[in-house]
């Protein structure tokens, strides 16, 4: 083990939330030593925080993601893909990372009291996608993980917006309860069977 490496500490890891945020920090600095401290009281469960260590994965194919594929930022001409924008969180990382961002920002219809998981607008995301690069085994075991790391990072995202809005700022604040019930399917799921056959 290099003791060189960067450490992170996190109080509260053990929660339902605090567990999402370990598993963010996990996926988005894995070089970096996570650490948890945790009371363990009413709140603290370790089994919140189980999977993590067991399914993150460390591995799996990368490059470019655009990290951010909404609605808003995907235009069709008719019914033909005609152009992406809004660049600004594209980075380096799993290129099922993206799909996990797509599943929670396209795959889900109905409103927030109400979402429901389309299965079938997945499976035709993941049939299109695996046209042009196909799926390696261990990424369709690691979509869980990944789609939950993917739905914290909005719910977390959009409620810092939210708190932190900026007077005159160009932003258009999102309801982040709504990535609650995703999180809450995702915490569900058994594996990648759940979100396409």
């Amino acid at each position: 083990m290099n003791n060189h490496r960067k450490k992170i500490l996190i109080t509260g890891g053990a929660g339902f939330i605090g567990s999402h945020v370990v598993r963010l920090f996990v996926e988005k600095y894995p070089d970096y030593h996570i650490y948890n401290l945790d009371a363990l009281t009413y709140a603290g469960n370790l089994e919140n925080l189980k999977d993590v260590e067991k399914n993150w994965p460390h591995d799996l194919p990368r490059g470019i993601i655009h990290a951010d594929l909404f609605h808003d930022n995907i235009f069709f001409l008719k019914d033909s893909f005609s152009g992406i924008i809004d660049f600004y969180f594209s980075c380096e990382d799993f290129f099922s990372f993206e799909i996990a961002i797509c599943f929670n920002a396209l795959c889900f219809d109905g409103v927030k009291e109400n979402l429901s998981f389309n299965v079938t607008k997945a499976k035709n995301f993941v049939d299109g996608y695996s046209s042009i690069r196909k799926l390696t085994d261990q990424e369709k075991q690691s979509i869980k993980v990944l789609s939950q790391g993917a739905a914290l990072r909005f719910l977390l995202t959009r409620v810092f917006d939210a708190l932190n809005t900026i007077e005159g700022a160009l932003v258009k604040i999102k309801d982040p309860i709504e990535y609650l019930k995703r999180l809450d399917f995702h915490k569900n799921a058994k594996n990648h069977e759940d979100y396409f056959f």
